[in-house]
């Protein structure tokens, strides 16, 4: 039934380590009200007890917990917490325009990074 399609559900996710939360709280808290504008959904993982059990560096953090979180959202965009929506992209829903890609019949990549650096 209905015929009508569901709205794809959409996270944004961030993901710190609780130490480095004070120091992100401002960016953390935009891209807070960019989800909400959006209607995404918004998470902020902190669990970083399996990074530090491994030994790997706390930027991994962010890729442990999009593990977690794919499974639920037909799209999730991770961002660093020390990243942030520059004014000029407030009104642009980043899912909206990448649908309209899809849409288009141009292929979306699976995972889209801006890290080319080694790990910190």
């Amino acid at each position: 039934g209905g015929g009508r399609k569901r709205r794809p559900r959409v996270g944004v996710l961030l993901a710190a380590n609780p130490e480095a939360l004070g120091t992100y709280q401002p960016f953390i808290n935009l891209w807070r009200c960019y989800s909400v504008k959006h209607g995404f959904e918004f998470i902020l993982d902190t669990d970083d007890e399996e990074v530090r059990s491994l030994g790997l560096p706390l930027n991994w953090l962010r890729w442990f917990a999009a593990r977690r979180q794919l499974p639920l959202f037909d799209y999730l965009l991770v961002a660093d917490p020390d990243q942030f929506i520059a004014p000029e992209c407030w009104n642009i829903s980043l899912a909206v325009a990448a649908l309209a890609d899809f849409h288009k019949g141009t292929a979306l990549p699976d995972v889209a990074l801006r890290d080319v650096g080694p790990p910190q």
